[in-house]
C-alpha cells in the first residue's frame, strides 16, 4: 500500500536512526498526511498505522513524531517538503498539512512545550506557498536557486588530439574531446579521399598526397569563452531583472493593502477579497464599540443584533489562510460567549491569549475567569500581562488586584509580581486605596517588599501617606512613615523631625515642605559662619512677595509643649516671618513673635502650645510672612533659622 509507505519509512528511522540521513536525500514518501494525522492524535490514523506496520500504537505516535521532526522540519528542507508534500501540491493539501502540523505543535499536545521551537518553521514555510502570488515567487526564487546551484557541475574537458600537431613540434588548436573514443583533426580542405589502412582516410588534393585525414586527429569547433559567459551574465541579468519585478510588484500590491487592512479594512478587501487581517480588522469593528466597552463589556455590546454566523464565517476564512491569528480566535471566542457556549469561550480565549499576551480582551477574560474559577496565579499572571501591555487599563486590573491582594491566602501571588518592580507598580500604588476595603492593605505589601530587592521607592510610599492624610487617618500614617525611615534617622526623630536642616526634604508630610513662591526663596543652606551645619534661609526680592510657607506635619497627643529655636538675619517690611502650630483643617494654637528687623547674630526664641484633647489629632509646625493685606507683602532681606524642636511640657496644677 503506497498510503502507508510513510509510516513504515518513519518506523524503520524510529528503530535504525542512522538512516535518517539517507531518508533526507530522497523524496518523500507516498503517505506523509497519515504520518502528520497520526501525529495530531487522529485515532482512526493510528489503528491504520498499527494494521500496516504490525507495530503498537504509541510506537506509530513515537515514529510519527520523530519523522516530522528529522524528515520534514530539516533546518536545509524547503517549504515544500517542511508541509509533508510535493512540488505539485494543491493548495487544498498545503492548508490540510499545516492544519495538521499546528495541531500536533498546540500546547494541549504538546503541553511540556518542547516542540514550540518548529512553530516558526512551519509557520515560515506556509507563508511562502498560502497564495497563489507567493506560491509563484518562491517557485521562481527556488529555480533560480537551484540553478546557480548546479552551475559549474557540468564542465569541458580539453585536451590535445593524438598524433597532432605537438607530437609534430607544431602549435595545436585545442578543441573540446568528442564523444567517441579518438579525436579528428581537419588538416586541410577535403577534395577527395582514399581509404589507406586501418588507421584512417588520405586526402587527394592535387595529387597531393601528404595532406591527410587522421581520423584520431579530428576536433570540433569550440564555442568562444567570451560568448560563454557573456551568455552566463545575461542569464544572471534576467533572473534579476524578474527576481526584481516579482519583488516591486509584492510590494506594491501587498505592502499597500497590508497598511490598509488595519486602517480602512474594507478598501483593503476590494484590492484583495481573501486578506485576513482586513477581514479580522472588520469583524472586530462591526462586533465591537471602543477599546473601554470592549474589555468592560467582553465584548457582548449590541452581541445579539450582529449577524453572527456571517461574522463567524468572515473570521473563519481568515484563519484558513493565517492560522496562528490571536485577534481572530478572541473574536471567535466573543462569538461563542455572545451565543452561550461557555466551554467553546473559554477554549478559543485561551487559545487567543496563548497565542499573543497582546489580544487585550481575551487576557482580560482570562484574568476574570482565573479569578471566578480562584486560581490566583493565573488571574495574577494575566493581571500583570494586561497591564505590561496596556498600562492604560489599570481601571480593570485593579480591583482583581486589590481583592486578591487582600487575601490572605493568595496575597503571596501579588507580592512576588510586586517584588519584581513591574512597570506598573508605581501606578498600582497610587492607585490602591480605590480599590481596597481595609486601610492597612497597602501597609502590608510595602513590608514585605522592604527587604527585597526592589524596596518601596519614596513616591509610592508618598502615595499611601497621601491616601492615608485624605481619609484622615494620621496615626496609621505616621506610623508607616517610621517603618521606613532609615535606623539613624529614626533614632534622631523627635516631635519635630529633621529640625537642624541637615538632610534635604524628603517630600514626606512628616519633614519639611519647601513649595517656592514668587519674589522669594527657600532653601537649606550652609551657614556661613559655621563649617559643614546647614540651615533654613529665606531670601526675598525687591517688590512684592508671595511666600507659601514652609510647613511640617507632626502627629503630637494632647498636652503642653514649647517649640524652640534659633534665627538671625534682617527683614525689612510693614510685616516680618512668624512660626505657629495649628490643628490641620484648624485653627492656630500657639505662634511666635514676629521677626523683624536686623539681627546680626543667631538669638534664640520659644513659645508655648496647648494640644487640645479633640479635634486635634495632627497639627502642622509652619513659618509664613505675616502679612494681611497685599501692601504688606512688599519685603525685603534675608533671614536664618536652625535648630528648631519641640518638647513636652509638665501640665500646669489644677487650680
Amino acid at each position: 500500500m503506497s498510503g502507508v509507505a510513510a509510516i513504515r519509512a518513519a518506523v524503520d528511522v524510529l528503530l535504525l536512526p542512522s538512516r535518517v540521513r539517507l531518508l533526507k536525500k530522497e523524496p518523500l514518501p507516498e503517505g506523509v498526511a497519515l504520518v502528520l494525522r497520526i501525529a495530531a492524535g487522529d485515532g482512526e490514523a493510528v489503528r491504520e498505522a498499527t494494521a500496516a506496520t504490525d507495530k503498537p500504537a504509541e510506537t506509530a505516535r513515537a515514529a510519527a513524531a520523530f519523522f516530522i521532526e528529522q524528515i520534514l522540519l530539516d533546518p536545509e528542507g524547503d517549504s515544500y517538503r517542511i508541509l509533508g508534500a510535493r512540488s505539485d501540491a494543491t493548495t487544498a493539501e498545503l492548508r490540510r498539512n499545516v492544519a495538521l502540523l499546528l495541531k500536533w505543535l498546540h500546547p494541549d499536545l504538546d503541553q511540556n512545550a518542547e516542540r514550540s521551537i518548529f512553530a516558526g518553521r512551519v509557520t515560515g514555510a506556509w507563508n511562502n506557498l498560502k497564495t497563489r502570488e507567493r506560491r509563484a515567487a518562491y517557485d521562481l526564487a527556488r529555480s533560480a536557486q537551484e540553478a546557480v546551484l548546479s552551475r559549474g557541475k557540468h564542465r569541458t574537458a580539453y585536451t590535445d588530439p593524438p598524433n597532432g600537431p605537438r607530437d609534430r613540434g607544431e602549435t595545436p588548436t585545442r578543441y573540446p574531446k568528442a564523444a567517441n573514443d579518438g579525436t579528428m583533426h581537419m588538416q586541410s580542405q577535403i577534395t577527395g579521399f582514399r581509404a589507406r589502412g586501418r588507421r584512417g582516410i588520405q586526402l587527394l588534393n592535387g595529387g597531393d598526397r601528404n595532406r591527410a585525414l587522421n581520423m584520431h586527429s579530428f576536433e570540433f569547433p569550440r564555442a568562444d569563452r567570451s560568448t560563454i559567459a557573456a551568455g552566463l551574465k545575461w542569464l544572471r541579468m534576467t533572473l534579476f531583472v524578474v527576481l526584481a519585478v516579482v519583488l516591486l510588484w509584492l510590494i506594491l500590491t501587498r505592502s499597500f493593502v497590508a497598511y490598509l487592512a488595519t486602517t480602512e479594512p474594507e478598501a483593503a478587501l476590494l484590492l484583495r477579497a481573501g486578506d485576513s487581517t482586513a477581514l479580522v480588522v472588520l469583524a472586530d469593528q462591526e462586533f465591537n464599540a471602543s477599546d473601554k466597552d470592549k474589555v468592560e463589556k467582553g465584548g457582548q455590546s449590541g452581541a445579539a443584533s450582529k449577524p453572527l454566523a456571517k461574522l463567524r464565517e468572515r473570521v473563519e476564512t481568515a484563519l484558513e489562510a493565517d492560522p496562528l491569528n490571536a485577534r481572530a480566535y478572541r473574536l471567535l471566542g466573543q462569538l461563542a460567549e455572545a451565543e452561550g457556549d461557555a466551554a467553546k469561550t473559554a477554549k478559543l480565549m485561551q487559545t487567543a491569549a496563548r497565542l499573543s499576551l497582546n489580544e487585550t480582551i481575551a487576557v482580560d477574560w482570562m484574568m476574570r475567569k482565573r479569578f471566578d474559577n480562584k486560581d490566583y496565579p493565573a488571574a495574577a499572571f494575566y493581571a500583570d500581562a494586561l497591564l505590561r501591555t496596556r498600562p492604560q487599563f489599570m481601571d480593570y486590573a485593579l480591583p482583581i488586584l486589590g481583592r486578591i491582594a487582600e487575601n490572605k491566602d493568595a496575597k503571596g501571588e501579588i507580592e512576588r509580581l510586586l517584588a519584581a518592580y513591574p512597570p506598573w507598580r508605581p501606578q498600582f500604588f497610587s492607585m490602591l486605596g480605590k480599590a481596597i476595603t481595609d486601610a492597612r492593605t497597602p501597609l502590608e505589601l510595602l513590608l514585605a517588599l522592604k527587604d527585597t530587592s526592589a524596596p518601596p521607592a519614596p513616591p509610592e510610599l508618598h502615595a499611601y501617606l497621601a491616601f492615608l492624610f485624605q481619609h484622615k487617618l494620621y496615626d496609621l500614617a505616621y506610623y508607616v512613615w517610621l517603618q521606613f525611615l532609615a535606623p539613624e534617622q529614626l533614632a534622631s526623630a523627635g516631635f519635630l523631625f529633621n529640625g537642624s536642616f541637615e538632610s534635604k526634604p524628603s517630600g514626606s508630610p512628616f519633614d519639611w515642605a519647601m513649595p517656592q513662591g514668587k519674589g522669594v526663596t527657600a532653601d537649606i543652606a550652609p551657614r556661613p559662619e559655621a563649617g559643614g551645619k546647614r540651615a533654613l534661609f529665606i531670601e526675598f526680592g525687591q517688590g512684592r512677595v508671595a511666600f507659601p510657607g514652609v510647613s511640617q506635619t507632626t502627629v503630637l497627643p494632647p498636652g503642653a509643649y514649647r517649640l524652640k529655636g534659633s534665627f538671625k538675619g534682617e527683614v525689612t517690611g510693614p510685616r516680618g516671618m512668624q512660626w505657629s502650630i495649628s490643628c490641620v483643617g484648624g485653627a492656630a494654637i500657639g505662634a511666635s513673635h514676629m521677626f523683624l528687623g536686623s539681627y546680626p547674630v543667631w538669638r534664640d526664641f520659644e513659645f508655648d502650645f496647648v494640644v487640645p484633647g479633640t479635634g486635634c489629632r495632627a497639627q502642622s509646625a509652619l513659618l509664613v510672612l505675616a502679612a494681611r493685606s497685599a501692601s504688606e507683602q512688599l519685603v525685603s532681606g534675608s533671614i536664618w533659622f536652625d535648630e528648631l524642636s519641640i518638647s513636652a511640657q509638665p501640665a500646669e496644677p489644677a487650680k
